[in-house]
């Protein structure tokens, strides 16, 4: 008879963990809705960038072009080109004539426009997430000084961003 009053008492026991494992999915459950509903609140900053992809084969140069829409690498929608400047790449040639250290100890080069590649001037209006104390267009960060990978239209290369302002800033 002991042995029934023990397994009719474990029947009979509130299930404890069951609630609390049921009350900790619950839980997650909210927080995660929460997440979502909230994640769309990021403040965003409309934002005008100059921008140059150097050295361009010539037969790329001119796949810029005004309205179009530059892309992050990741295939996020960086901005609208708002205007295109293409001029030759600068190539150094090392003075061949001129083998001895100048005054200060360096060999002379030779500057010269190239004639197979140009360097583009993008000015790209932006809209980015303002995030973490910068800027960011999908998960790339954008700011001066900074390489970022880009493509456009049959064009994809590693551009430098030269200066970022806010569009209101523009005078």
């Amino acid at each position: 008879m002991d042995l029934n009053r023990k397994t009719e008492r474990k029947k009979r026991r509130f299930p404890l963990f069951d609630v609390a494992l049921l009350l900790l999915l619950a839980l997650t459950v909210a927080a995660g809705a929460y997440w979502v509903m909230h994640r769309g609140e990021t403040p965003t900053a409309e934002l005008v960038c100059t921008m140059r992809f150097s050295d361009v084969d010539n037969a790329y140069s001119g796949k810029f072009a005004e309205g179009e829409t530059l892309y992050t690498s990741s295939g996020a929608a960086l901005g609208e080109v708002r205007s295109v400047t293409v001029s030759r790449a600068m190539e150094a040639y090392f003075d061949a004539q001129d083998a001895e250290p100048d005054a200060e100890g360096l060999y002379a080069y030779t500057y010269a426009r190239s004639d197979q590649k140009s360097d583009v001037l993008l000015t790209v209006r932006i809209t980015a997430e303002m995030r973490d104390g910068g800027y960011f267009v999908g998960n790339e960060r954008i700011a001066s000084g900074v390489f970022l990978d880009a493509m456009a239209p049959a064009y994809r290369g590693q551009a430098l961003i030269l200066t970022l302002t806010r569009e209101e800033e523009q005078s």
